[in-house]
């Protein structure tokens, strides 16, 4: 078979790693490895490009990754070509699972499970380009004990479903507890908000009765101020009469005698006629 290489490249980020295992089976069927060996193929792809992504790229998206299919006759070969931070493979050392899973951690056994799923691993740096190439052969003496290597896979896709299981089990387990913290936080946000609230209109009555109680007495003193500036004008004005009224002269007023009617006369009462005088006897 005659050598071919195929090419695509995809920006650095994790979405989009489906594109890249499509294209690695697309080329793997069409090379005719058997369905076990491309899945492996894939898992291995995956790995390296998410190792990209995350280590040297730093989870910046603005990149790209440069993935090649070289099919030869005896083998078929995917390169990982990259221009972020290198690999250095003589500082690498193989993860130990009892103490990651006694601590609980997650994560750092990308290298270990490329190199389980990948008949041969290899890394690469050419100026700023850093290569990772996977190879599978097709000749069962190039690979070794066909056995032996098809349970290498299986324990390593095996690890490997049971890591993305773990890892989504505490992404699952992450986010729900998220979420709860989110609910409480926005429980207790709108509490406050509640709270806040209700002080402000508390306030806002406290201020009102403050006003009203103001505008009370204001009006109350008003009224007073008032009423004072009217006794006090009141108060002047009687003084000021008095004062007219002890400067000016008194007046008497003599009230005039009404005149006296005349008592009609009265008539003149006949004179009597005298009796004739008797002769005294001597």
């Amino acid at each position: 078979m005659a050598r071919s290489v195929h090419t695509i490249t995809i920006p650095s980020a994790t979405r989009y790693l489906e594109d890249v295992r499509r294209f690695v089976a697309k080329h793997a069927n069409g090379a005719a490895l058997p369905a076990e060996t491309v899945h492996a193929l894939q898992l291995a792809v995956d790995e390296a490009c998410a190792n990209v992504i995350e280590h040297a790229y730093r989870g910046e998206e603005s990149n790209t990754i440069d993935v090649d299919v070289v099919i030869k006759s005896d083998r078929l070969t995917v390169r990982i070509r990259d221009e972020g931070r290198p690999f250095v493979d003589a500082e690498y050392r193989e993860p130990d699972i009892f103490e990651y899973a006694s601590r609980k951690k997650s994560g750092g056994f990308g290298v270990h499970l490329m190199r389980k799923l990948a008949d041969q691993v290899e890394y690469s740096t050419r100026g700023r380009s850093n290569v990772c190439s996977l190879t599978m052969y097709r000749l069962e003496g190039k690979r070794g004990t066909a056995a032996k290597k098809s349970t290498a896979r299986k324990t390593g896709a095996k690890k490997l479903t049971t890591k993305k299981a773990t890892t989504k089990k505490a992404t699952t387990k992450k986010a729900t507890a998220k979420k709860a913290t989110a609910k409480q936080s926005t429980t207790r946000k709108a509490a406050t908000k509640k709270s806040v609230a209700k002080k402000a209109a508390t306030k806002k009555s406290v201020a009102k009765k403050a006003g009203t109680k103001k505008a009370a007495r204001k009006t109350t003193t008003k009224k007073a101020t008032t009423k004072k500036a009217t006794d006090k004008k009141t108060t002047a004005k009687k003084t000021a009469a008095k004062a007219s009224t002890k400067r000016a002269p008194s007046k008497k007023v003599t009230k005039k005698a009404a005149p006296k009617k005349k008592a009609p006369a009265k008539k003149k009462a006949p004179a009597k006629k005298k009796a004739p005088a008797k002769k005294r006897r001597r």
